[in-house]
């Protein structure tokens, strides 16, 4: 979305269609987050618990991912349940300086989770060589 839908929308669409146009993008892009959301931790937590028995047994850096992804959870859920609702709610009231703010924080939300992804790449990558 950052990279590639957004940048594009910005280039190619007017304002009032850009709003438009990122509204129905993220409504079909949320169901595939959502499930994300849920198989993410549900596989996590079933391999913590296969692989080390629960989370007593677990390193550091997988206390530290957990951690991290329940943050990119909660932001997630702001950006879909506040976020996208002020953005949708405005729109209909044709009130296009504030569908814009509220698309502008759903925007800057999702570049907090990028780089909360990019932490947990890291912390997932180099965790296991921690001492």
């Amino acid at each position: 979305m950052l990279t590639v839908v957004r940048p594009s929308a910005v280039k190619l669409l007017e304002p009032p269609q850009r709003l438009a146009f990122m509204a129905e993008a993220l409504r079909r892009f949320f169901p595939w987050v959502w499930s994300a959301v849920i198989l993410l931790p549900l596989t996590g937590y079933a391999l913590l618990f296969w692989v080390y028995g629960g989370m007593a047994a677990a390193p550091v850096y997988l206390h530290l991912m957990q951690l991290v992804g329940w943050v990119m959870i909660t932001v997630f859920g702001w950006i879909s349940l506040v976020a996208y609702r002020r953005l949708i709610r405005a729109r209909a009231q044709q009130q296009t300086t504030a569908a814009a703010a509220a698309l502008e924080q759903i925007r800057r939300l999702v570049q907090l989770n990028t780089l909360l992804g990019v932490l947990v790449l890291v912390v997932a990558g180099a965790g296991r060589y921690w001492s």
